[in-house]
C-alpha cells in the first residue's frame, strides 16, 4: 500500500506513468529474493572422487599439477577412494601391492591438503553393470546373497589398518556401494560391529560409517526404514546416496526426511560436474552443466548436507571426458566443468543453506548460502531469455560490491568476472540466456537479532529434558534435527510448558522468527501455542495464540512492540521443543540519571584505528560482529573513553553499552 500511495502523489501524467510502471515491476514483475536469515542445513562435506581413477592419474604427464588443481586450488575436505576385492581374492593371500598407486595418489593429495579426510567405498561395476561379485567369493556368495559378516568385517579392518600404516588413514567408510540388496541393514550391523571390535583390538582409528552410496533413492529409503526398525542408527554417522534411477526431486525430500528422522545427515556421494561424456576431451554445450546444477538446486533445497564430485579427472579411457581430461598417459587439461566446480566448492563448505524465491521466471533456479556476513547466490537460467532483474536480500543490507562469476556458451571456459554496485539491499544484474551466474557479497543485518546468547540475552524454560537446555534456541543454529544437538526440550509433564528469552532491557521489537524441531511428526507437536512479549515493567505488550505449527519456521511481525522478554508456551501433552528463536529489534530510548542515551556519542564513524565514546561513565561496553559474536568487552571508567580497533577487520560491527540494565546499541563501521 505504501508504494501505491507514492504513485498517486505524482501530479503530472508522465511522472504518474513512470511511477506506475516502476511499481508494477517491483510488485508483480520478475525478481529474486534471498531470505538471508532463513537458515537451513550447514554444508559440511564437499569432496572429489578418485575411486576408479587413482591409478590412471599416476601415468599422467602432469600428475603433480593435476593434484594441485584438484585438492590444492579447490577447498575439498573429503577425497573418496576405494577398497577392492583384489585385496584378497583368495582367503589368507593378501595382495597389498594392488593399492600401491592409490596410496601414492593419496599421499600426494595429503601433502597438498594435510586436513583431507579419505572416504572409502566399495569398488563396484567390474564388468560394465553386469553380474559380477563385488567382494571375494569366500566372503559373499553372489547367487544366494549369503554373506559371512565376520569375514567381511575383518576384510574391512585389514584395509583400514593397512591404510593407517601407510600414513593415509581412512576417516569415513561405507560397508558397500550400490549393493543394498546384497548388504542389507541387518548384515551391515554385524559387519560394523566386527570392524569396530577388530580395529579397537589393533589400536587403529575407527572410521565414521556413512552408508551406503545407494544406486537409487528408493533403495536408500528402504535401507533407512530398516535401520529405523532395527534401531541401529547409532552405528552410523550419516548416510549417502546417488540417483542413477533418475527419480523425481521429491524422492530427495523423502530420503532426507528419513535420514533427519534418524538424526543423521544425508550426502550425495556421486554428483557430476557436467563434463562427463564420451567426447574424447571436447567441451560439451552449456546445457549439460546447467542441468547438473539445477539438480543441485533441488537437492540442497531438499536438505542435502554436501556432495562428492564423481571422477573429477580421467581414468585412462580416452573417450571419457571429465572436468580434468587427459588421454591415457597424456597431459591433463581443465574444462569448463572444472572451473564451475571450483567456484561452487570454494563458496559452500561450512556455509549454511538459506532459502530464496523466484518471481515469474519458470526457467530460472537459485541456490543460496551464507557464512557469517558472506552471501553466495547462484542463479541458473536454462532458458533463452535474457533478464535484467532486481535481486533483493531480506533482513539485510549489502555492504560490499557484488562480485560476479558467470558462464555462457560464448564465455571462456574459466568464466567471466565482473561486479555490481548494490543499493541498500538490492542489486540488479543482467542474467544471460543459458547461463550460470555466481554472486558473492557481504551483508549486515538491517536490525540485530536481540535473542542471541552472545549478545547477553538469557533463555530459561519450565524444565530441561533429554539434554535440551533452553540456550540451544538462542545459539544461532536453526538446525531442527534433535540428534544434531541444537534443539531445546522441556518435560512432557509440565503444565504449562514454557520457554522464554530475556534481553535484559526494553527494545522495540519488529519481528520474531520461530524455528521448529524437524523430522518425523515432531514439528506437529508445536501447535496451539502462545507467544507473549513482556516489557521490563511486567506489562504484557503482545499476546497471540497460534493454532498451526511452524513448518519448519514461522515469522511474526510486531511492528515495534516494546518488550524485554519473549515467552512461548503451550499446554498440550508433548514437551515444548524449539530449534531457534530469533527476535529482531532496535534500541528503545530510555533515560536514567547520569545516562542520557540521546547524548551518547561515538566518533569518528567510520573508524580507522580508534573511536571515542562519551557520556557513559561506569557503563560496560561490548563490541559484536554482525552475527552476534562477542569480540570485545570492557568497563568505561571515564566520561570520555577511547576504544582501540586496530586489529579488527574492515566491516560492520555493533557496540552494546549497558548502564545498570539500560542498554544502548549503535552500529559502527571499521574502514
Amino acid at each position: 500500500m505504501k508504494k501505491i500511495n507514492k504513485v498517486f502523489c505524482f501530479s503530472n501524467t508522465t511522472n504518474y506513468l513512470i511511477a506506475f510502471v516502476f511499481f508494477w515491476f517491483q510488485v508483480f514483475g520478475q525478481s529474486i529474493t534471498v531470505n538471508s536469515t532463513n537458515y537451513k542445513q550447514t554444508i559440511d562435506m564437499i569432496g572429489g572422487d578418485m575411486e576408479r581413477s587413482s591409478i590412471a592419474v599416476q601415468k599422467a604427464k602432469n600428475k603433480e599439477e593435476i593434484f594441485q588443481w584438484s585438492f590444492g586450488d579447490i577447498n575439498f575436505n573429503v577425497c573418496r577412494v576405494q577398497y577392492d576385492k583384489n585385496q584378497e581374492l583368495t582367503e589368507g593371500v593378501k595382495n597389498w601391492s594392488f593399492y600401491e598407486k592409490q596410496v601414492a595418489t593419496m599421499k600426494a593429495i595429503k601433502t597438498i591438503n594435510p586436513a583431507i579426510k579419505f572416504f572409502a567405498t566399495m569398488r563396484s561395476d567390474y564388468d560394465g553393470f553386469g553380474d559380477d561379485n563385488n567382494m571375494p567369493d569366500w566372503i559373499h556368495t553372489y547367487s544366494t546373497k549369503a554373506t559371512n559378516v565376520e569375514k567381511y568385517g575383518i576384510f574391512l579392518a585389514d584395509y583400514c589398518e593397512y591404510m593407517s600404516q601407510q600414513g593415509v588413514p581412512i576417516s569415513i567408510l561405507s560397508t558397500a556401494k550400490e549393493w543394498m540388496w546384497h548388504v542389507r541393514a541387518s548384515e551391515a550391523e554385524e559387519i560394523i560391529h566386527t570392524l569396530n571390535t577388530e580395529l579397537t583390538n589393533r589400536g587403529v582409528e575407527i572410521p565414521l560409517i556413512i552408508d551406503q552410496g545407494f544406486w537409487s533413492l528408493s533403495a536408500g529409503i528402504t535401507y533407512l526404514n530398516n535401520v529405523a526398525s532395527l534401531e541401529t542408527k547409532d552405528l552410523y554417522s550419516a548416510f549417502c546416496s546417488h540417483n542413477y534411477g533418475n527419480e523425481a526431486p521429491e524422492k530427495w525430500v523423502e530420503i532426507i526426511e528419513k535420514s533427519t528422522a534418524l538424526g543423521k545427515s544425508m550426502y550425495d556421494d556421486e554428483t557430476s560436474t557436467g563434463s562427463g561424456s564420451p567426447t574424447y576431451g571436447e567441451e560439451r554445450e552449456m546445457y549439460k552443466q546447467i542441468a547438473e546444477y539445477i539438480k543441485k538446486a533441488e537437492r540442497y533445497k531438499a536438505g542435502l548436507n554436501g556432495e562428492i564430485f564423481f571422477e573429477i579427472w580421467s581414468r585412462g579411457i580416452d573417450k571419457e571426458t571429465r572436468a580434468i581430461y587427459y588421454p591415457a598417459k597424456g597431459t591433463g587439461k581443465r574444462l569448463r566443468g572444472y572451473y564451475m566446480m571450483k567456484q561452487f566448492s570454494n563458496n559452500i563448505l561450512d556455509h549454511t543453506y538459506v532459502t530464496s524465491s523466484i518471481n515469474d521466471m519458470s526457467n530460472v533456479y537459485t541456490i543460496s548460502f551464507r557464512k557469517e556476513n558472506k552471501m553466495v547466490l547462484w542463479v541458473i537460467n536454462k532458458g533463452d531469455t535474457e533478464y535484467t532483474i532486481p535481486i533483493k536480500v531480506d533482513e539485510s543490507t549489502i555492504t560490499s560490491q557484488v562480485e560476479t562469476h558467470y558462464w555462457t556458451n560464448n564465455s571462456p571456459i574459466e568464466g567471466t568476472k565482473s561486479s555490481y554496485i548494490a543499493s541498500g539491499n538490492t542489486f540488479t544484474p543482467t542474467v544471460a540466456g543459458e547461463s550460470m551466474n555466481c554472486y558473492v557479497f557481504e551483508v549486515t543485518p538491517t536490525i540485530p537479532n536481540l535473542a542471541l546468547a552472545s549478545r547477553g540475552s538469557v533463555a530459561t524454560q519450565s524444565s530441561i529434558a533429554y539434554n535440551g537446555p533452553p540456550e540451544l534456541a538462542i545459539d544461532g543454529n536453526t538446525d531442527g534435527s534433535f540428534g544434531n544437538g541444537s534443539v531445546t526440550h522441556t518435560a512432557h509433564t509440565d503444565n504449562p510448558k514454557w520457554w522464554q528469552v530475556d534481553f535484559q532491557g526494553d527494545y522495540s521489537i519488529e519481528n520474531i522468527i520461530i524455528y521448529n524441531r524437524t523430522g518425523s511428526n515432531y514439528r506437529e507437536r508445536l501447535n496451539n501455542f502462545t507467544v507473549d512479549v513482556i516489557a521490563a515493567n511486567g506489562n504484557i505488550t503482545f499476546t497471540q495464540v497460534y493454532e498451526d505449527y511452524p513448518n519448519p519456521s514461522m515469522s511474526i511481525s510486531l511492528g515495534g512492540v516494546v518488550g524485554s522478554l519473549v515467552r512461548i508456551s503451550k499446554s498440550s501433552d508433548n514437551g515444548l521443543t524449539l530449534a531457534e528463536v530469533e527476535v529482531y529489534g532496535e534500541d528503545k530510548m530510555l533515560n536514567i540519571e547520569g545516562f542520557e542515551k540521546n547524548n551518547v556519542q561515538i566518533y569518528p564513524n567510520p573508524i580507522k584505528d580508534f573511536f571515542t565514546i562519551t557520556h557513559c561513565k561506569n557503563a560496560e561496553i561490548e563490541i559484536y560482529s554482525t552475527l552476534g559474536k562477542l569480540l570485545y568487552a570492557n568497563k568505561i571508567e571515564r566520561n570520555t573513553e577511547q576504544i582501540e580497533m586496530k586489529t579488527f577487520k574492515k566491516g560492520v560491527y555493533y557496540t552494546k553499552v549497558n548502564n545498570r540494565g539500560v542498554i544502548l546499541i549503535k552500529k559502527i563501521i571499521k574502514e
